[in-house]
């Protein structure tokens, strides 16, 4: 078996497989999964196989927000998202960013607005949240995505410091999860997928409250998991 795993094209935060390239060229919409192909049978067989799998990951008429979504992954997942037929809020403190994923979304084909906030602020997500409800109907993904890191030896932190990447990565994740969740609660569905990382499981040397952060993250969606 061989294995093709596809990404949306954005900048340099995700690369497009020679694979999905291919397929782009002779008019195939590439998505975000990682899918098998079989080394026997016919050509026209695997490109019937394939065709059925991805119809699996479709989502259409699901509403979805992301965070940080005006760059790089979070770029990437806003893209992947509308392109199996999602309707997307693009959620970012800077507009012009937010606007430009937009803007990328709308030209591929997909449905998606924008929504500036400020994730420190509950009123903001609250917020962000109602109106992605009013705009779309209903909110059934939420990606919470969007994270600081700040390199700075321990003893140097300040305590605004250490509040601004304490907020950003885990606080606001609290706060959307919980304003999303109430809908969702009410909806009878939903998803909720926070963007953790390496340094949430070994510590690094200067990141010590990008690692608490982000630590607090993976544990938060274990316990949200229950």
């Amino acid at each position: 078996m061989k294995y093709v795993h596809e990404t949306p094209p954005v900048g340099q935060a995700m690369g497009l497989g020679s694979e999905c390239q291919r397929r782009r060229n002779n008019g195939w919409r590439c998505r975000s999964v990682a899918y098998q192909i079989g080394e026997s049978g016919s050509s026209g067989n695997k490109e019937k196989r394939l065709e059925m799998l991805l119809d699996q990951f479709r989502l259409d008429g699901a509403a979805a927000i992301v965070t940080g979504g005006g760059g790089g992954m979070g770029r990437a997942i806003s893209l992947a998202l509308a392109d199996v037929g999602a309707s997307v809020t693009v959620a970012d403190v800077v507009a012009e960013a937010g606007e430009q994923t937009v803007d990328a979304v709308k030209k591929a084909g997909g449905k998606a607005m924008f929504f500036k906030v400020d994730l420190g602020k509950k009123s903001e997500i609250e917020n962000m949240v109602e109106t992605t409800v009013k705009e779309f109907g209903k909110v059934d993904i939420l990606i919470n995505n969007a994270g600081i890191q700040l390199a700075k030896p321990f003893i140097d932190l300040t305590e605004d410091e250490w509040h601004r990447v304490m907020n950003i990565n885990l606080t606001s994740i609290f706060l959307c999860s919980q304003a999303a969740g109430k809908h969702m609660i009410k909806q009878g569905s939903g998803k909720v997928i926070n963007i953790a990382s390496n340094g949430g499981l070994r510590a690094a040397s200067g990141q010590s409250v990008y690692c608490v952060s982000k630590a607090g993250v993976i544990m938060l969606t274990k316990a949200l998991a229950l």
